[in-house]
Formats: C-alpha cells, sequence, structure tokens
C-alpha cells in the first residue's frame, strides 16, 4: 500500500496517494515511513496543518528496534517540521501550494521564488522545478522544460520522472535518440514507470520501429491497465502498419474504457482516440467504394539535371525520371496518368504540383518521385531544389526550394494511397556549409518520419545527413527501384524494402534509404489486374 501511493505520489495524484498511505498506517499504525510519505502528500495540496501533524508524531513516536528506515525518516521529518514552523515558512508554504495548484502564471511566479530562494531544501527546489516544466510543456516551451530537468538532474540524477519528462520534450523536439536514451535511464532507476515505457514506445513508433513500440506500449498497460495513452498509441501504430482492424478495435477500447477517475491525460486520449475512429472509418467508407473498379493511379515526375543557381549540374536524373515514368507504364499506369516534367525552376515545380493535384483529388493513389537536387534543414524538413536555386544560408530555402510539405499537402487527397520518393541528397556542400560539425553529426542519426498520415509513404533513397550518389545511366535508388518493380507479384511494401536492402548493400552502407509509413504498402499490388489492392 505504501509502494502503491508512492507511485500515485509519482503521478501526481496525491489524493489517492494519501488514501493509500492512510491504509498502510492503519494495517501498520507503527509505520513512520508511511506517515512521512503521507505528510508530503499533505504538504503538496496545501494541507499544512495535516502535514505538520504528521511529522510531530514521527518525531514523538519511539523508533521499532532494530529498523534503520525509522531513524532516517524521524531526522527527515524534524527537518520539514522545522522548515514549516520556520519564519519564512509560511511564505514558502503558500508558493508550495500556489506552484501545484494554482494558474499557469501564478504557478510558473510561485515555482520561480522557491527555485531562486537559497534557504530553499533541494527536494523543494526540485518539486518546483518539476512543476515548472509541467507549465513550460503545456505552453510546448520546450527547451525550457529541457533546462529545468537538467537542473533537477544534477540535483538527483536518479529522479525517474525528470528523466521520463525531458525524454517526452527531447522527443517532440526530433532528438529522438537522446529521447530513448532517457527513458531508458528513466527505466533503470523505476522499472515501474508507465510514462516513460509509453514515451520510448512514441519513440520507437516516430522512427518506424513498430515492433519495439507495441512492445512498450503493452509493458506500459501491463504496469497500469487503465492508462488510456499507451493504449491508444498502440491502436495509431497498427494502423500505421496497415492492420486496420486491430488499429479500429484498439480506439475503440480507448472510447469505451473508464481510464483513471478525473485524470485529464486519459480525457485527452478519449477525444484523441474518437478523431482517430472517425478519420478510419471515413478511409473505410472511401476504400469499400471504390473496391468494385481498378484503382486509378497517377504519378508525377519531376527530374531535374541541368543546375543553372548555385548548385552544379548532375549526370543521371533525366535517365531516372524517364526509366521510372516507363517503368510505370509497363505495370499498369495509364499514359496520360504519369506526367513527366524535365528540369524545372521553382515556379515551374510550383505549377506541375497544383496541375497533379487535381489528378491526385480523383486518384486512389498518388506517386510524385523527384531526382535532383535535395537539402534536409535542420528544421526536420526536406526540400527540392529547382535548377534556378541561389541559396546562402538557411533562410533562403522557404524562398528558393520547394520544401516536401508542400508535395504532400498537394497528394494528400487521394483516396488510399499518398507515395512520395526523394532520389536526392539530404546533406551536400551547402548543407555543410551552413552548419556545424555538432549539427551533422546529429543528422547522421535516425530521425522522426518529417510528416505522418493514414495512408502516406514517405520513400528517401538516402537517410538524414548522407548524400544520394549519381551512377553511370540511373542511380544506385532508381536501379534497384526498377529492378525490385520488375518482379511478378510484388507489392509496394516488398518493393520498396528490397529496394532499400539492395541501396545499402551495393554502396556499401554509404546510402542507406529511409523508409515511413511502409506498412501502408503491404498489399498494394503495382501490376493492374494482378492481386488487386487488399487494404
Amino acid at each position: 500500500m505504501n509502494a502503491r501511493g508512492v507511485t500515485h505520489s509519482r503521478q501526481g495524484d496525491h489524493s489517492k496517494a494519501i488514501e493509500q498511505f492512510s491504509a498502510a498506517i492503519k494495517a501498520d499504525p507503527r509505520f513512520l515511513l508511511a506517515y512521512k510519505n503521507r505528510g508530503e502528500a499533505y504538504e503538496r495540496i496545501g494541507d499544512l496543518a495535516k502535514a505538520v501533524s504528521d511529522y510531530s508524531f514521527i518525531i514523538a513516536a519511539p523508533a521499532r528496534l532494530g529498523e534503520a528506515d525509522d531513524e532516517r525518516v524521524k531526522v527527515e521529518a524534524a527537518t520539514y517540521l522545522k522548515r514549516l514552523s520556520s519564519a519564512a515558512g509560511p511564505s514558502r508554504a503558500g508558493d508550495r501550494a500556489a506552484c501545484e495548484r494554482a494558474g499557469p502564471d501564478a504557478r510558473i511566479e510561485a515555482c520561480s521564488r522557491i527555485v531562486a530562494d537559497s534557504n530553499a531544501t533541494p527536494t523543494e527546489q526540485v518539486a518546483a522545478l518539476m512543476f515548472r516544466a509541467g507549465v513550460y510543456y503545456e505552453r510546448r516551451q520546450l527547451e525550457a522544460v529541457v533546462a529545468d530537468l537538467d537542473r533537477i538532474l544534477k540535483i538527483k540524477p536518479d529522479h525517474a520522472p525528470a528523466l521520463a519528462r525531458r525524454g517526452m520534450a527531447k522527443g517532440d523536439l526530433n532528438r529522438i535518440t537522446e529521447a530513448i536514451a532517457d527513458f531508458d535511464a528513466a527505466l533503470k532507476f523505476d522499472p515501474s514507470h508507465a510514462w516513460a515505457l509509453n514515451g520510448r514506445g512514441n519513440a520507437y513508433r516516430s522512427l518506424g520501429q513498430f515492433d519495439k513500440a507495441v512492445a512498450d506500449y503493452d509493458a506500459a498497460l501491463g504496469i497500469d491497465a487503465n492508462y488510456l495513452w499507451p493504449m491508444r498509441n498502440k491502436a495509431s501504430a497498427h494502423e500505421r502498419i496497415g492492420l486496420f482492424e486491430e488499429a479500429e478495435a484498439g480506439y475503440r477500447r480507448v472510447i469505451n474504457s473508464p481510464g483513471r477517475f478525473g485524470n485529464n491525460d486519459d480525457r485527452r486520449a478519449k477525444q484523441e482516440a474518437q478523431n482517430d475512429l472517425k478519420r478510419l472509418e471515413g478511409l473505410k467508407e472511401a476504400r469499400a467504394r471504390s473496391e468494385v473498379r481498378l484503382p486509378r493511379r497517377v504519378a508525377l515526375v519531376i527530374a531535374n539535371t541541368r543546375y543553372t543557381g548555385s548548385f552544379d549540374a548532375l549526370a543521371t536524373p533525366a535517365g531516372d525520371g524517364a526509366a521510372v515514368a516507363a517503368a510505370l507504364r509497363r505495370i499498369g499506369f495509364k499514359d496520360e496518368d504519369v506526367v513527366e516534367r524535365y528540369d524545372l525552376d521553382r515556379r515551374s515545380m510550383i505549377a506541375a504540383l497544383r496541375e497533379f493535384e487535381g489528378k491526385a483529388r480523383t486518384a486512389d493513389w498518388a506517386m510524385v518521385f523527384f531526382a535532383g537536387h535535395g537539402v534536409r534543414a535542420r528544421s526536420n524538413l526536406d526540400y527540392m531544389i529547382p535548377i534556378d536555386a541561389h541559396i546562402e544560408s538557411e533562410r533562403d530555402l522557404a524562398d528558393e526550394a520547394v520544401a516536401l510539405e508542400r508535395v504532400v499537402e498537394r497528394i494528400s487527397d487521394a483516396k488510399k494511397l499518398q507515395l512520395v520518393v526523394f532520389d536526392a541528397c539530404r546533406s551536400n556542400e551547402l548543407t555543410r556549409r551552413l552548419y556545424s560539425v555538432t549539427d551533422q553529426q546529429r543528422s547522421a542519426t535516425p530521425s522522426a518520419a518529417p510528416f505522418e498520415g493514414p495512408g502516406l509513404i514517405l520513400a528517401f533513397s538516402a537517410r538524414r545527413g548522407q548524400s544520394a550518389f549519381d551512377g553511370r545511366t540511373n542511380s544506385p535508388f532508381v536501379e534497384a527501384l526498377l529492378a525490385n518493380m520488375g518482379k511478378p507479384g510484388a507489392d509496394l511494401e516488398r518493393v520498396l524494402s528490397a529496394t532499400a536492402e539492395q541501396v545499402k548493400k551495393a554502396t556499401h552502407d554509404q546510402q542507406v534509404p529511409e523508409i515511413y509509413g511502409l506498412g501502408y504498402g503491404k498489399g498494394v499490388a503495382l501490376r493492374v489486374g494482378g492481386e488487386g489492392v487488399r487494404r
């Protein structure tokens, strides 16, 4: 019961914690540690009179023979009681209550006063920093969150909740590898930290490591079966890998589950699951309406070779674009539904995307293939470079290049599948000139998908921080793609995964493709009249 109370305290549910500590005291009226824990919980909710009562009882009660913990608890209780009884006590006690329970602005002010108070104990400072970080997180001031949690971990390196919260913030900042390290550390100190397991699952899901993500969500639910976020996130992972029936059942389970009483996080998870289910049902209805006919598939091929701006000309994009377009027609794309565009300046690229949006809106799935120069920005955005681009700093990208986000938006209305194939560098002379060595090293680590959406597959010929090689006739990526597209009976998932492995092997790991949303290609036949489309 005492252990359950500690768990509730860590989760911020002090009322339940007090219930559990009181039950432990009822079972053993001389259990001094439970009195001390209950006193701390009373302090957290601002009931200082009851906290003083518990600390006073501990000081007056005799220690149990041979119980070293009792002596330690008595010393701590005396310290706490002295703190509450000091002249500064009433003012600091009011700040503690405001830091935990006031409105956001008042909470930050009260917590900041405690942090700045040289007389505040390390325990008080840790609590104030944790509460202030919580407000910053709600406001999405993520760098401030990380800064406060760094201060906590200097005071108490084994503070599992601080490690878990920092992992969440770093994950939102796309520092995925660092986030996973924080979650690992939190779980080392507290293996039962369900929040850390859910956070690590989210990090793995953003990297496309769905097996690891689902395992973490299951572990979190094994600790707390009423914790709704891992339940919802597991359903989302199932959707991402194309297990739509499991995803639908998971979303319904979240909606119908009671969750934890009065928990705002669980209410948000329910709302998110309702939105997910509504979207999934809409996709299901759209698929059902189109099952009776062959799928309409459209493709836009953009290949830029003759660069005239601040980028050098390339050797193979024109041949790559022509070869991919021919291969698409061989597997059943209609001639008029494969649009080829070569050596486009920025205005022409935007016009081509606008024109293609009309085709995508009436298609079952839409594909955009780009070959040419590309740049990966520190903002986690990839850019296609037009032939006339003049780029000297990262600020020029928005004006001179075309963001991948714009491509995704233009094909988002395709009913079943959206595929973007990006055969371009994600690190080049510009990247090296713009970014520090540290930034370049960080960019070489796996990163989260820049965009996510039901039915969206992003296939990059090189991972973040790598160059995409030219070849003699075709690039290594296009050579592998053409070879695998020609295999009879292959679905899109197998074609893309086999292409990635072939490129990795052919370049001796110097170019490693990254593919996000690969599960949406499962069962999607490339040849019309073959296996059909199974979704």
